[in-house]
């Protein structure tokens, strides 16, 4: 819940990060293209193999692995409800 110098904390992130990822979910039908940095990636994986708590709690050893290469396109199911509901 710390501040980085010039910058967010990491619950403050997740919040906004989940948040808007649920707005252009809700907003469109079918299939979404996102496209995000580095950290993006780590939280949605992270968050996917803890099950998907609503509360927003995440895998930290998945985080913390080394994410895709730039470039790479992955197709990831989320579940809209649960993503909706999350509370960091």
């Amino acid at each position: 819940d710390e501040d980085i110098p010039g910058g967010e904390c990491f619950n403050d992130f997740a919040k906004r990060f989940f948040g808007g990822i649920a707005k252009v979910m809700d907003k469109y039908d079918g299939k979404v293209a996102i496209v995000t940095h580095h950290r993006g990636e780590r939280l949605i994986k992270a968050w996917i193999k803890k099950g998907c708590p609503s509360d927003g709690e995440i895998d930290k050893t998945e985080f913390c692995k080394k994410g895709e290469p730039t470039g790479s396109v992955e197709n990831i199911k989320l579940p809209l409800k649960t993503l909706e509901d999350v509370e960091v």
